[in-house]
């Protein structure tokens, strides 16, 4: 058994590094990693202190039917968590919303982007100790009366009752 330990700095390095996170629960299996839809950040200069951050973001999701059998149509409502940097402080939003998603034979794989958010701050040359970063997000995907939730980090529902809504 992997100590829970390794499990939550296995995740913060999975979100630092924008690398693919990966779960299955009830014959679905899904990937989410965090992808960059447009991108207005000024470039790093060595003549100016500061760089503005400005992206729009979304998670790129693949969903696969590891069950045996077809799966029908069904939705996706995901949670996002965003961690503001405001000032010295931070503060959460968090952005909501639903999705359709197509019925699975077995086998099969449907990559989504769901979850569209914003980052906004300002880089101290590599540093993004001011920039917002994603603190955590939800999926609950439901087809027909079955419902399946993946979340993290397993703190979760504590970011999520903390956040205010995004503007």
């Amino acid at each position: 058994m992997i100590p829970k330990a390794l499990l939550v700095s296995s995740f913060c390095l999975a979100l630092t590094f924008n690398t693919v996170l990966a779960m299955e629960k009830d014959g679905l299996r899904v990937e989410v990693v965090p992808k960059t839809l447009s991108d207005g950040s000024a470039p790093v200069s060595s003549f100016h202190e500061t760089s503005s951050v400005d992206q729009d973001m979304s998670l790129k999701a693949a969903f696969k039917n590891i069950s045996m059998k077809d799966a029908p149509e069904g939705t996706i409502d995901y949670v996002v968590v965003v961690r503001r940097w405001a000032g010295e402080s931070d503060k959460l939003s968090v952005y909501r919303g639903t999705q359709k998603l197509e019925a699975m034979r077995f086998g099969e794989e449907i990559s989504v982007d769901i979850g569209h958010y914003h980052l906004s701050g300002h880089m101290h040359g590599s540093s993004d100790r001011h920039k917002d970063q994603l603190a955590g997000w939800k999926i609950t995907v439901t087809q027909g009366d079955k419902k399946i939730e993946f979340s993290t980090p397993p703190t979760f529902a504590a970011l999520e009752k903390a956040a205010k809504p995004a503007r």
